[in-house]
């Protein structure tokens, strides 16, 4: 078995499932049919899911970064436009622009930071820990 330290954890390619099935079935020397059921066991517990939505997560982060360039680029547009010939409206788009891009910038620093959450995460064993759980949150809300 392989040791997984703080240290080395970055080491080890993530974000498959079937990299667990791998090594479950070397360390744990499991048959076929036993990795199907791991497979069923990942899927019914959202693992999938979960890994297909920080894949997801990750694209949407550059789809907005691509969508801050352009706005950044439009507004360098409006600005040039501007300072030849003052337009209120233009003044005006400028403003929706910049505000939106400021928006845009911050919502995806947050997804940033939740994408690069450190890999070293120890669950509590025992499910009924509800208070160890929420001190692992990074974001807390209320309904």
């Amino acid at each position: 078995m392989y040791e997984v330290t703080p240290q080395n954890i970055w080491n080890f390619r993530q974000n498959n499932p079937e990299l667990i099935i791998k090594d479950a079935q070397q360390f744990l020397n499991l048959n076929n049919e036993q990795c199907q059921i791991l497979r069923n066991i990942l899927l019914a517990r959202g693992i999938n899911k979960w890994l297909k939505v920080r894949r997801d997560l990750i694209a949407y982060k550059k789809q907005l970064k691509n969508k801050i360039k352009r706005l950044e680029s439009e507004k360098t547009k409006i600005k040039s436009q501007i300072s030849k010939n003052y337009n209120p409206l233009l003044h005006n788009e400028y403003t929706v622009k910049k505000e939106l891009s400021k928006l845009l910038q911050s919502i995806r620093h947050q997804l940033k930071q939740l994408c690069q959450t450190n890999r070293w995460q120890i669950w509590p064993t025992n499910q009924h820990h509800h208070k160890a759980l929420q001190q692992m949150n990074t974001l807390t809300a209320s309904d």
